[in-house]
């Protein structure tokens, strides 16, 4: 990209913060409560993350954002995930304040379940998670000030469930960029135009991949767990009332505007129960957030209550019991005390996992309970939060739910109201018999929602699941679609890769077809991107959903806030290593490269050894951060000649502040996996990216980090050590180099602006948080300030 386009894109952003001619956009407390249901409380904001880390990372930004508009927060944590918290940032990491508590719920596993298995998490939390989280929403309703709303991972389908069933509105906020949300969107289709799942391992290097799509992209097996978790989020997104993309319209404008004009299949409306009526009584609205038990999604949710309870909501955050356990163990004993209108609970996740040592096999685990029994416990918490109305609890009746990627249900006239993560379906069943209001958050970029809400389209289309294993090497994935609104001539390999999957009972694909089912009853969608990033596809978002509501990117909102009494709260399931800032500081500007895979991929022993020497021949100093777990199968140890060639110019950390890393002047690029969390925070930082995509939405963010923002570059995750070589080199030196790390620095210009006192993604938190506050049911409408 030309500097005069990057200067037209910065142009765009500046008339979003000042649009001349038009009509004063409505406030965010004009958007989540009516001024007379309001008086002089807090609206409370129960923030529900997919619990996975970079999930929950988003979460708690967009909950800290929702926090500094005035909203109590309540963050809901998976118990296993509050735990590792509580051991990565301390004791007293979540102590909350009284306005911004942390809640937790089991997600279905039992302490001896291993987590690192997404499938059966996701299972798990979708058959599990929605009993605890409407117990937790109950309780919390019964506190002061009531549940206003939910904001809900986007992938969190139960959200929306307990949202209508307590009549809550729903937001739905995915954390990842538009182009996977739309990505996501086409897997329906790919199912039906059978390219999806993959036929069999043949079409993953048969060139089938390769095929371009005009619609939108693709799969392989047709019992894929990751792929119907995937189907289930997408086809329960059109249930949220609004859908929160963490991206920015510049980025992805053409995704954008597509997701913003696909239409809803039909509008739910929900009566009112005379209990939840204590908004009109003037008392703080009452948010219930239910991350997927992630690292990155937790993180993202736990912003988003933080944000809100800002704004005068109480919040309840609700982990599984394992996520509350290792926050304990990783922020400390008193990290999860909160604060009096800001507070932790939890619900059971089936975990059984005794260390930090993770397989691919726990997510699996977790997902299945998640799918299959965490809703009663979570009915259970929803239901005890609403008791208290008549009690002298401090905590108000739950206003809302907010479903961390998967679905945002708003209901009108209702005082609780979940904020789930947008793929955690079972909330959704929640807020439908509790009657709540539910928002659902998806933390990931609005391209990927997009990408996501394409699951139903692909299976239509017959292109998803792949037929067999052929498909992955045909050419089949290369086949390209133009038919996905604001995701022209993208191919099936670029859209969430969730879909490629041959098992016909695969449960990502199973739970993102649900998932996308049901957010079109989300009252609200959150999406963890910024208007000028991701332009188009979050036109066509909003064309097709509820209120969708662009705010991000999340830590820059939480940087405009100056005095915050939440900041000490961490996001980390991880001790983080704060060391490497001081060896950072002695580094020269734009000289290290800094490694991370996130928090929930894996790699073989021989991408590790690739990787490895291709950084320590590359002669380039380098910060690498291995996980404990990172490995799969074996332990993730060097050799000695390894740490010979590199001595005095590596650094190996098992964790570390990534966000004040890659802000750090020393850092000159980033070899990622492409993750959201870490491809928003990197666009933030003005830092290119050298991309590695592994799984999901991966796929789709290097895909527009690549081709569309011009700051990456792209490597296969089995390439070999001279080619890793290579790659660095380019991305640290030459004039391919100097080009990124420009386009770069503009992009983190548009991002600044976006979270400007005025900009598109301050504008649509506002509105987002009046429409919690209002609680009415939202008709389909784009709050994105471009329009």
């Amino acid at each position: 990209m030309r500097r005069s386009e990057i200067r037209k894109y910065q142009k765009s952003t500046e008339l979003l913060q000042y649009p001349s001619g038009t009509k004063k956009l409505k406030t965010g407390r004009d958007v989540m409560t009516s001024s007379k249901e309001v008086v002089g409380n807090k609206p409370h904001a129960v923030c529900t993350p997919l619990p996975l880390p970079s999930h929950v990372t988003a979460m708690l930004k967009l909950a800290k954002l929702l926090h500094h508009e005035d909203f109590h927060i309540s963050f809901v944590n998976t118990e296993y995930n509050h735990k590792r918290f509580l051991n990565s940032l301390g004791p007293s990491s979540l102590d909350g304040l009284p306005d911004f508590r942390y809640e937790t719920i089991p997600d279905g596993l039992s302490d001896n379940d291993t987590r690192q298995e997404f499938p059966l998490l996701q299972e798990s939390i979708r058959k599990n998670f929605l009993a605890p989280l409407l117990n937790l929403l109950k309780k919390l309703n019964d506190r002061n000030p009531p549940v206003t709303c939910m904001v809900s991972d986007g992938f969190m389908t139960s959200t929306i469930t307990a949202a209508k069933q307590l009549e809550i509105p729903i937001v739905a906020f995915f954390p990842f960029a538009a182009a996977g949300f739309m990505g996501s969107k086409q897997y329906p289709i790919l199912v039906e135009k059978g390219l999806a799942p993959l036929k069999d391992e043949s079409c993953l290097t048969n060139g089938f991949l390769e095929m371009v799509i005009d619609w939108v992209p693709g799969m392989k097996d047709p019992n894929d767990l990751v792929f119907k978790f995937s189907l289930e989020a997408v086809e329960r997104v059109h249930e949220a009332s609004a859908v929160v993309v963490h991206t920015f319209d510049a980025l992805e404008p053409d995704v954008l505007s597509a997701l913003s004009s696909i239409p809803p299949p039909g509008q739910t409306r929900r009566t009112t129960q005379p209990k939840m009526n204590s908004m009109a009584e003037g008392k703080k609205p009452h948010a219930v957030y239910v991350p997927l038990p992630f690292q990155g999604h937790i993180k993202a949710m736990l912003k988003l209550a933080k944000l809100l309870h800002h704004r005068g909501f109480h919040i309840t955050f609700v982990n599984t019991e394992y996520i509350h356990k290792q926050f304990l163990k990783s922020l400390g004993p008193n990290s999860l005390d909160g604060l009096p209108d800001f507070r932790y609970e939890t619900i059971p996740d089936g975990h059984t996992i005794s260390s930090d040592k993770r397989t691919p096999e726990d997510i699996i685990l977790l997902f299945h309970f998640i799918r299959q029994s965490i809703l009663p416990p979570f009915l259970s918490l929803v239901e005890k939060f609403n008791t208290a109305l008549t009690s002298n609890d401090v905590n108000p009746p739950m206003t809302c739910i907010v479903l961390l990627e998967n679905i945002i249900l708003f209901i009108a006239h209702s005082d609780i109201q979940l904020v789930s993560y947008g793929f955690m379906s079972f909330t959704t069943l929640a807020a439908e018999k509790l009657g709540i209001p539910i928002a659902l958050f998806f933390t990931f970029a609005a391209s990927s929602f997009m990408g996501f809400m394409q699951y139903p389209a692909l299976v239509e289309k017959g292109l998803a699941r792949l037929k067999d294993e052929s498909y992955f090497t045909n050419g089949f994935l290369d086949k390209v679609i133009d038919w996905i609104l604001g995701m022209k001539t993208i191919r099936l390999r670029d859209l969430p890769t969730l879909f490629q999957t041959t098992n016909p009972d695969d449960i990502y694909f199973r739970h993102i077809l649900e998932a996308v089912d049901r957010a079109h009853k989300a009252s609200a969608v959150v999406v963890h991107t910024f208007d000028a990033l991701e332009q188009d596809v979050l036109a066509a978002l909003s064309s097709i959903l509820p209120h969708v509501y662009v705010v991000g990117p999340l830590q820059l909102l939480l940087d405009q806030i100056l005095e915050d009494p939440l900041k000490p709260m961490g996001y980390s399931l991880w001790k983080e290593e704060t060391e490497c800032l001081k060896w950072l500081n002695a580094k020269a500007s734009n000289s290290v490269v800094y490694v991370n895979f996130g928090s929930a991929s894996f790699i073989t022993p021989e991408q590790f050894l690739e990787i490895g020497w291709g950084l320590a021949n590359s002669k380039l100093t380098f910060f690498w951060v291995i996980r404990p777990d990172l490995v799969i199968g074996e332990s993730a140890i060097l050799p000695p000649e390894f740490v010979d060639e590199t001595k005095g110019r590596s650094l190996i950390a098992s964790w570390c502040p990534q966000e004040q890393v890659l802000n750090h002047p020393s850092i000159g690029g980033f070899l990622t996996h492409s993750g959201w969390n870490s491809t928003i925070e990197s666009v933030s930082a003005g830092v290119p990216l050298l991309c590695c995509p592994f799984h999901s939405d991966q796929q789709t963010n290097c895909h527009y980090t690549c081709k569309e923002w011009g700051i990456g570059m792209e490597m296969d995750k089995n390439v070999k050590r001279e080619e890793v070589k290579k790659l660095v080199r380019e991305l640290m030196e030459g004039e391919k180099a100097t080009g990124m790390r420009t386009k770069a620095m503009e992009w983190k210009k548009l991002a600044e602006e976006a979270t400007s006192p005025h900009g598109s993604s301050s504008v649509n938190l506002n509105n987002l948080v009046n429409r919690i506050q209002r609680r009415e049911k939202l008709d389909v409408i784009h709050k994105n300030a471009i329009n």
